[in-house]
């Protein structure tokens, strides 16, 4: 059945940009001819049209996270953040700035509490020695169990949020989508997830019409190369490798299948791209 939260995109709306930010990070678009996008973010280096974009990098040490008994909706008597609670206050293991986390995810890992919550707003900037207030959706408050001190918290950011391309050695992060136009840093955005796309092409594994595209290490930043299924070739994403490519892209993200004609070394492949529906 049609999905009711995904926004109708008209023709050419997909390559429009702005400063402001008008919609949720990860609102889903989908033009007439069902080409699916999703509302993004550049991070703080401009993104090149035809590229591949993944999820910035994470703060790892907030995945195990404390409840604060200072600010939010700690209830002092009860000795908890209660049931219905949108305010979190959390006593940060390291640094995070301010709107780090908006539009992204908070997780109960450790009971009392579990489940995934989504952040509405994160407004202030929080180190080990200052706790902030985390506030989730109205619809999405504190269910389960009341929060303590002894569950622990783990906050994710919105993989839509200050997305960079994906690097030319080392892929960091989440591959996300497809870049449609040129975006300044900061900039909010439509970006490709499924359905006809043009993407930056490198042949170090050449593309075979019909078969699978990948991205992510093999290619110049932001590229795609073929599938090393067919093709054996050297490891050069990592010199110091001694496998064929089979082996050395074996894990790499499959982003969609090659449309048509194969271009020269650096022109674009036309993809059916299939990362997100």
């Amino acid at each position: 059945m049609p999905n009711e939260h995904a926004v109708t995109l008209r023709f050419g709306e997909e390559k429009v940009t702005t400063t402001t930010k008008f919609r949720t990070l990860g609102q889903k678009g989908v033009t007439p001819d069902a080409r699916v996008f999703y509302y993004a973010q550049a991070g703080a280096t401009a993104l090149t049209a035809n590229t591949l974009v993944q999820a910035k990098v994470g703060i790892g040490a907030n995945l195990n996270q404390t409840p604060s008994t200072a600010v939010g909706d700690w209830d002092s008597t009860e000795g908890n953040i209660p049931l219905g609670s949108v305010s979190i206050g959390v006593a940060w293991d390291t640094g995070k700035s301010s709107g780090e986390y908006t539009d992204g995810y908070m997780t109960v890992e450790t009971t009392p509490g579990s489940g995934m919550y989504r952040i509405e707003s994160d407004p202030d900037a929080g180190n080990s020695a200052t706790a902030t207030v985390i506030r989730l959706h109205p619809d999405d408050t504190v269910a389960v169990a009341a929060l303590t001190t002894v569950s622990r918290l783990a906050f994710t950011n919105n993989p839509y949020a200050s997305v960079i391309v994906v690097p030319a050695t080392i892929q960091t992060g989440l591959v996300v989508g497809a870049v449609p136009t040129t975006i300044v840093a900061g900039s909010y955005f439509w970006l490709q997830t499924a359905g006809p796309a043009a993407l930056r092409y490198n042949d170090l594994v050449a593309a075979v019409v019909g078969e699978e595209v990948l991205g992510g290490v093999g290619a110049t930043a932001g590229d795609v190369v073929g599938s090393p299924k067919s093709t054996a070739t050297a490891a050069t994403a990592d010199p110091s490798a001694t496998v064929t490519g089979v082996d050395a892209l074996a894990s790499r993200p499959r982003i969609g299948y090659a449309l048509e004609g194969i271009p020269g070394d650096g022109d674009l492949l036309k993809v059916m791209l299939t990362i997100r529906g």
